[in-house]
């Protein structure tokens, strides 16, 4: 049931919308708590999208996207606790 949720949420349009929405707040907005939820949620819609992906190419470069995500979001967090 959660995972027929989740599926329906990251395959609809408006997911990237909220995280395109998420990302701009976090310019405009500097909280490093926005910049990690939309981090985040990039990262969660990239693992859906590599998983439904038809193309191995475009597998890769969504895995690629993930991998910058990843750092990101653990430099962040390291910031976070460092300070």
């Amino acid at each position: 049931m959660i995972t027929k949720k989740l599926n329906s949420l990251f395959s609809a349009d408006s997911s990237m919308k909220m995280i395109n929405f998420l990302f701009w707040l976090s310019v405009f907005i500097p909280n490093r708590h926005i910049t990690l939820w939309a981090y985040t949620l990039w990262l969660l819609f990239l693992a859906y999208s590599i998983k439904h992906a038809t193309s191995p190419i475009i597998r890769i470069a969504y895995g690629l996207l993930s991998l910058y995500a990843v750092i990101v979001l653990t430099a962040m967090i390291y910031i976070m606790i460092d300070h």
